[in-house]
């Protein structure tokens, strides 16, 4: 984004990151990737996608993906950039410490088991961003900490005494299927940034990236799956109530699970242990809640869920039914979610725009005794959330095609009826007028220019609708609905609820 380009110009540059910049346009492996000097010589690392300089960088990684054998879908660049990498070292703008390009570094959550075992061991505790996975593996593991790191890590338990084999399957396991137990030590950023991995590393992320502010990344938290599974609902009440009822103590739960289609609201109580041991699954007694809350005029199912759930809403007479029914919605929505990469992926971001609900950002919930006070707000955060929000949403497309190590269902759209109907959907998108934006960061930096250069309420609500409006044309409504309705009608037939009852 331009804004943030240009704070990361006026930022200091560490010494070692002068020399690492240096380093990198004089390497052989990145002869011709277009880049200037500033009047003061140094490099012109950032530039932005819809510049002229830009444009020619871009244009410059596609030939190297192509001379590399890399095609070009969903998180190419990330991967030239690791491919081409003369070190796999990446030096921070800020601090000037060299950290790996690659997945070897601790979440804060993996850290804080392997902590627990560090302070049981009486070794102290590890710092974030500071050692590497395998550096903390050799200390653990030469203390005997077998058992213990076989349960973090899911080693299998006839390797865990072999410390050898243990780091091997970490390796290949965690670190070459990037786990989400795990970090790198830099986030990619192709073509902005010239090697092709943002400025800073891991180890000043939380500072240096707004983003990545503890209070922001708490409002990740709170939202982010109700984006990453494209919900219906009211994200921001929801999640104000989900605090809520951890001040209270509980454990918040959606009696209809998101990860299986329904909306992010209808929420209950619950212990955490209760909430943990549902997961996905429902029982007679949830579905026939989220019955009951439907007769109160209340929706349950999210719109790419709904044709599945008011078909088999009625069939199900017992436990197993619900487990079933459960089974069969994630399956669902797996498959709905790669239409929509499908349709991100031939550009029209645009239309995806208009299956969200970015504007809910703009209230604040107070939970009184007998009420919920709903007020009006809007602030410059408020709209930088809308555009966070609006990327999660599209990034978690990619990721969710991109990340082997994700367990999926087997995906049905390899019918050639299916096929065929996604086919016609995205030349009817191309019709009806919708730009193309190939590249996430490209269509966000088009939103945050109208979204945070408009300052009245009234007009970024008209202009949010506008999006909404459009994607509800009747034909381009009537040919999602038709691809919704053969993944449904074959996984109905699939799953036959009624014959395992």
């Amino acid at each position: 984004m331009a804004k943030e380009d240009n704070r990361s110009r006026r930022k200091e540059w560490h010494e070692n990151f002068k020399n690492y910049v240096e380093e990198i346009v004089s390497n052989d492996n990145y002869r011709g990737l277009p880049y200037s000097r500033q009047s003061d010589g140094t490099v012109k690392w950032v530039v932005t996608g819809n510049s002229k300089e830009g444009k020619e960088r871009l244009e410059w990684w596609r030939m190297k993906a192509k001379e590399l054998g890399v095609p070009e879908r969903a998180g190419y660049l990330e991967k030239v950039a690791r491919m081409i990498h003369p070190t796999s070292k990446h030096v921070c703008q800020v601090c000037g410490k060299a950290m790996s390009i690659f997945y070897v570094y601790p979440t804060k959550a993996t850290l804080n088991k392997v902590n627990k075992i560090a302070t049981d061991l009486r070794l102290g505790e590890f710092s974030y961003a500071d050692k590497d996975i395998f550096e903390i593996l050799d200390i653990l593991l030469k203390k005997g900490a077998y058992s213990e790191v076989g349960e973090i890590f899911k080693i299998p338990l006839e390797i865990r005494n072999d410390i050898k084999a243990c780091k091997h399957y970490v390796k290949v396991e965690l670190v070459d299927k990037k786990s989400k137990k795990l970090s790198p030590g830099v986030m990619s950023n192709a073509p902005d940034r010239l090697d092709g991995f943002h400025s800073y590393g891991l180890c000043c992320r939380s500072s240096s990236d707004l983003g990545r502010h503890p209070e922001n990344l708490q409002r990740y938290g709170e939202d982010r799956r109700a984006y990453e599974f494209w919900s219906d609902g009211d994200w921001k009440r929801s999640s104000w109530l989900m605090k809520e009822i951890n001040k209270k103590g509980g454990s918040a739960d959606h009696i209809g699970p998101i990860s299986c289609g329904f909306i992010h609201g209808n929420l209950v109580s619950v212990s955490s242990a209760l909430n943990s041991a549902k997961n996905n699954r429902m029982s007679l007694n949830d579905i026939n809640e989220l019955l009951e809350i439907e007769q109160a005029g209340k929706e349950v199912a999210s719109w790419h869920s709904k044709y599945i759930w008011d078909n088999l809403k009625y069939k199900v007479k017992d436990d197993n039914n619900a487990k079933l029914l459960s089974e069969l919605m994630v399956e669902n929505l797996l498959n709905v979610l790669r239409v929509l990469y499908f349709i991100s992926y031939a550009g029209y971001k645009e239309y995806l725009l208009g299956k969200l609900n970015p504007e809910y950002s703009f209230f604040t919930y107070k939970f009184e005794t007998d009420k919920i006070v709903r007020t009006e707000i809007n602030r410059t955060e408020e709209r930088r959330n809308i555009i966070r929000y609006i990327r999660i949403s599209l990034e978690s497309l990619e990721d969710f095609v991109q990340k082997d190590n994700r367990k999926k269902k087997p995906f049905i759209l390899h019918y050639p009826i299916i096929k065929s109907k996604i086919t016609s959907f995205i030349i009817m998108l191309s019709s009806k007028g919708y730009s193309k934006f190939y590249n996430v960061d490209e269509f966000v930096k088009r939103l945050e220019r109208d979204i945070l250069g408009e300052t009245d309420l009234t007009k970024l609500l008209v202009y949010l609708k506008e999006y909404k409006n459009k994607a509800k044309d009747p034909e381009l409504e009537k040919s999602l609905n038709e691809i919704i309705k053969c993944i449904g009608d074959v996984l109905i037939e699939k799953y036959n609820i009624v014959a395992k009852a």
